[in-house]
């Protein structure tokens, strides 16, 4: 049975060791904070690892991503605005050049 949870809260690598998919760390997120999981868009993340039996695994701890061209970041407790992950048009748009 422990190893059937894996396969469905990981993914297996080619070292043997198991990494969170896709899928799950966008499903965390919306649990979070509420976003629609269709529009969450990983970017970059950190991870943890940790043993599930007997297996290493890894964990993401922090997710840089957008949803609709936003940028944000969270550890999975808190989350920020990120603008240095915004879509180029809506920085542009937020952000006016002066002439």
């Amino acid at each position: 049975m422990g190893e059937d949870i894996l396969n469905v809260l990981f993914r297996k690598n080619e070292d043997e060791t198991y990494s969170d998919t896709e899928e799950i760390i966008r499903f965390r997120v919306s649990e979070l904070f509420g976003f629609n999981q269709d529009e969450i868009v990983p970017l970059e993340s950190s991870s943890e690892g940790i043993e599930v039996h007997g297996k290493r695994c890894f964990i993401t701890t922090r997710l840089d991503f957008s949803v609709k061209g936003f940028g944000y970041t969270t550890d999975f407790k808190n989350i920020w605005r990120n603008d240095a992950y915004d879509d180029p048009k809506i920085y542009n748009r937020n952000h006016p050049k002066e002439d």
